[in-house]
């Protein structure tokens, strides 16, 4: 899914992590994805503005989540041995709550 096209006004910002929710059944990510905003393209039509935002899978981005921005009372043995490095951006999938 290279691009999301929104309608109406929003305010993108590059690297932001933008939550796609209630995604199609059967959707190979699952039900909601949270890439990364890489760049955007506004339309204006009449009284109409759209925002067609381009964007990324995190961990080819390489946006992770640093162990330093964790909680500091997180340690190594707490996190979800489920948990794949791809997903180690978001505190959540760490702690197994995703």
């Amino acid at each position: 899914m290279p691009t999301v096209q929104l309608v109406g006004l929003v305010t993108p910002a590059i690297g932001a992590l933008v939550m796609l929710r209630d995604l199609p059944l059967g959707s190979p990510i699952g039900q909601q994805w949270q890439p990364v905003c890489e760049g955007w393209v506004d339309t204006l039509a009449g009284d109409a503005w759209s925002t067609m935002l381009q964007v990324s899978d995190p961990i080819r981005s390489g946006l992770t989540l640093p162990w330093r921005n964790c909680p500091s009372d997180l340690i190594w043995s707490a996190v979800d041995p489920a948990c794949r490095w791809a997903d180690s951006f978001d505190l959540n999938h760490l702690l197994g709550e995703a």
